[in-house]
C-alpha cells in the first residue's frame, strides 16, 4: 500500500494525498503532531485503485504526520513538513 503527499515541504494550506487503495471503502485520514495529538481528522470514501485528493491543512509551521487507515488496512505514516 503506497501513499505520498505533495508539495513537500508544504508552503500553503492545501496538501495533495496520492495513494493506491487496495479496496474500496471508508478511510480515516488523520494528521498528528510530533506528540501524537490528533489535529485533523477526516473521513474519505475511496474506490479501489490509484487515488488523489486534497486536504486543507490550516496548521502553523512545523512537522506533522499523516496516517490513513480503514478497518482492515493501514498505510505507512507519512511525514509532513509545513513551512
Amino acid at each position: 500500500f503506497s501513499i505520498s503527499v505533495s508539495p513537500s515541504p508544504l508552503p500553503g494550506y492545501i496538501l495533495r494525498v496520492a495513494l493506491e487503495s487496495p479496496v474500496a471503502g471508508e478511510y480515516q485520514c488523520i494528521i498528528q503532531d510530533q506528540t501524537g495529538k490528533v489535529l485533523i481528522q477526516r473521513q474519505v470514501d475511496l474506490p479501489a485503485g490509484p487515488q488523489q485528493f486534497d486536504m486543507n491543512v490550516p496548521l502553523p509551521a512545523g512537522v506533522y504526520y499523516l496516517n490513513l487507515a480503514s478497518e482492515k488496512y493501514r498505510f505507512k505514516t507519512v511525514k509532513i513538513v509545513k513551512m
